[in-house]
């Protein structure tokens, strides 16, 4: 039987069973947790709240208000009181009155031209790419916009281009031996030397040459055997005579040969005109041929001056303008003489066609590839003309922006011709007395095209129909394919992948950018 123990008193242990109770703090904790969860979903609402109501042009009173600030990167961004751009966060702007913005406020109608206008009417064609903008007087101001009036043009002033001076053609000679040889003696030993008509210039062997002469000799004192001393009989040395002439000795060097009967080992060449030797292909012992080139002989007497003139500017130039060639080297001499060759070509390394004038050069001031300016007096003329900072030329077209009535400019083609100075002459497009936009032109020309981008004004596919912005929807499959004809539907939501385009126009290249302004995009796409 075994026997039972009880526990000694002091270590005794109850364990009851059922349900712990929580510890302290918990119930409290849960508020807190709960309390923490509805202010991040309120925060979360008025966040999305804040993004989404100035797409809508909504303020918190209702979606009625009317607008009056818009984003200028943006212009469909609206809304009624301050804030940021969603897409660039920029700070919205007021709406003025003159200011043209997406609610699309009537714009005012453009002046007629005014009286006295110039040579062409002012009906030109608008440049692609491109729409008349209106500014508020303060954003002009901002940018800092000039304008400068179009006005007439005297044409009478000298052309002034790069020239350079060249010999003379006809006033080049080149030295040849008519045989075969060597040279035995060289006179003129160097270029540069200025030498006289006949002076002798080397001295050359050659073995045909020398044959010749042997036979002059000999036919020289051959007589006939039946002929007496008083006979009148000539001996047959004409044919002789004519051989040494063709390989070019002289009619001095053959009579000696004759009077002497003697064979000249050597014989000179000398110079056929008088000049400066500008090349010189030989050294003592050389062996010569008829092709080779001794030397070269250039009479600068008179020189070439060949003016560089661009194709546009040949308008004005004709055979016998006067013309006028200074030099820095020279800076207290002008030289003045007409134009005696507008040349037919165009240099396809400069792009541009030579006008050349001869000029006297008898005490060698000016010498063969000097550089020079050249001033070129055309003939006088009146044109329309306009600065050059007021002409925009993308390539395909050149236009200007037009000063209207109202803040308005607008763009126009127009053809321009030559520069006079700072100005260019206008051919056609605009009228006497009207206003370019001659500053700021850039920024002018960058918010035509931003607005003709958000419009639907600017090139793209063919337009199938009118989104709510007033862009142009192309048709479906028609276009360079991009990542808006993934993502929108064009056959249901044309409107919607019309906005798509406009943020992959503005916003290429600008990083998030491009995605912000699609997600603003309302939905459904598809």
């Amino acid at each position: 039987m075994t026997a039972h123990t009880e526990p000694p008193e002091g270590n005794e242990h109850h364990f009851e069973e059922g349900e712990e109770a929580p510890p302290p703090g918990v119930r409290a904790m849960a508020i807190v947790r709960w309390v923490l969860l509805g202010l991040m979903i309120l925060v979360a609402f008025l966040s999305i709240y804040s993004y989404v109501a100035p797409l809508f042009g909504q303020s918190a009173a209702g979606a009625n208000t009317e607008a009056r600030y818009r984003c200028p990167m943006h212009p469909q961004i609206v809304s009624d009181r301050p804030g940021e751009c969603p897409i660039c966060h920029m700070s919205l702007e007021p709406i003025s009155k003159g200011s043209s913005s997406p609610s699309g406020p009537p714009r005012p109608p453009p002046n007629p031209a005014p009286a006295g206008s110039g040579p062409v009417e002012p009906a030109a064609p608008t440049p692609p790419g491109v729409v008349p903008v209106a500014l508020a007087f303060d954003r002009v101001q901002a940018i800092g916009v000039r304008t400068a009036p179009v006005e007439r043009l005297t044409t009478s002033e000298a052309l002034r281009v790069t020239a350079t001076v060249e010999a003379p053609d006809q006033g080049k000679a080149e030295v040849h031996a008519r045989s075969a040889g060597f040279v035995e003696a060289i006179r003129v030993k160097q270029v540069g030397v200025k030498v006289k008509a006949g002076e002798l210039l080397a001295s050359i062997y050659s073995p045909e040459i020398y044959q010749a002469e042997q036979e002059l000799v000999a036919m020289g004192g051959w007589q006939k055997p039946d002929a007496g001393k008083d006979s009148a009989f000539a001996p047959p040395t004409d044919a002789a005579r004519r051989r040494l002439e063709l390989l070019g000795l002289g009619k001095a060097a053959i009579d000696e040969i004759v009077r002497t009967g003697k064979a000249s080992r050597d014989i000179g060449i000398s110079a056929p005109i008088a000049g400066y030797v500008v090349r010189k292909n030989v050294v003592l012992g050389s062996r010569v041929t008829p092709e080779m080139a001794l030397f070269e002989i250039a009479d600068l007497a008179k020189v070439y001056v060949i003016a560089n003139v661009y194709p546009h500017q040949l308008e004005a130039i004709h055979v016998g303008d006067a013309a006028r060639f200074t030099t820095p080297a020279l800076a207290d001499r002008v030289f003045e003489a007409k134009v005696d060759l507008v040349y037919p070509d165009v240099d396809l390394a400069t792009r541009t066609t030579r006008v050349r004038f001869q000029v006297d050069n008898k005490d060698l001031a000016l010498r063969p590839g000097q550089f020079g300016t050249a001033e070129l007096s055309g003939k006088a003329g009146v044109a329309l003309a306009i600065p050059l900072d007021a002409v925009i030329d993308t390539g395909k077209s050149v236009y200007v922006f037009v000063v209207e009535e109202g803040g308005r400019y607008t763009p126009r083609t127009i053809e321009v011709g030559e520069q006079v100075d700072e100005k260019l002459v206008v051919r056609g497009g605009l009228h006497e007395g009207e206003r370019v936009v001659s500053g700021a032109t850039f920024m002018i020309d960058a918010e035509s095209r931003l607005e003709a981008a958000l419009s639907g004004a600017s090139e793209g596919p063919p337009p199938m129909g009118t989104s709510s912005a007033g862009a142009a929807a192309p048709a479906p499959g028609t276009g360079p394919p991009s990542a808006c004809d993934a993502d929108f539907d064009r056959a249901k939501f044309p409107d919607k992948w019309a906005d798509c385009k406009k943020c992959e126009t503005v916003h290429r290249g600008m990083g998030s950018m491009e995605a912000d302004c699609k997600a603003a995009i309302p939905k459904p796409w598809r």
